[in-house]
């Protein structure tokens, strides 16, 4: 009869976990390719996305950054601190397709809380005190 050593048991375990959770997290998102193709469907409703920090942009009266998916990409407004480019976050907020600026309609999403990002690249460090 053979037998599974013990480390390859837990070592398989742990990996499914993780594919696990990652499906998880991806099934909570909403890819950004839908909520370009059908704006109206979205405007006024909570979404939640992830993707790449591309660009930010702080002016006087705006704060604002780009997060691109695998599908698409779309500008976030918001009153929080911008995320470094390249990083990888998680947003909610609510989409809004006549987002007005310097009379331009623009389609965002409205970024209102903290709670709701994110970033997913964050490692915990040890402080050299």
């Amino acid at each position: 009869m053979n037998h599974i050593p013990l480390y390859l048991i837990k070592s398989i375990k742990i990996t499914g976990i993780v594919l696990l959770l990652a499906v998880l997290a991806q099934s909570c998102t909403t890819p950004i390719s839908i909520i370009n193709k059908k704006p109206a469907k979205f405007d006024g409703k909570k979404v939640s996305v992830s993707g790449k920090v591309i660009s930010s942009l702080r002016l006087v009266d705006i704060m604002c950054f780009t997060i691109k998916d695998r599908t698409g990409k779309i500008c976030v407004v918001t009153k929080n601190f911008l995320p470094i480019q390249g990083g990888y976050i998680f947003v909610s907020g609510i989409v809004d397709r006549y987002y007005q600026y310097e009379g331009r309609n623009l389609m965002v999403i409205k970024e209102k809380k903290i709670k709701g990002r994110k970033i997913k690249s964050w490692k915990k460090t040890k402080s050299k005190l």
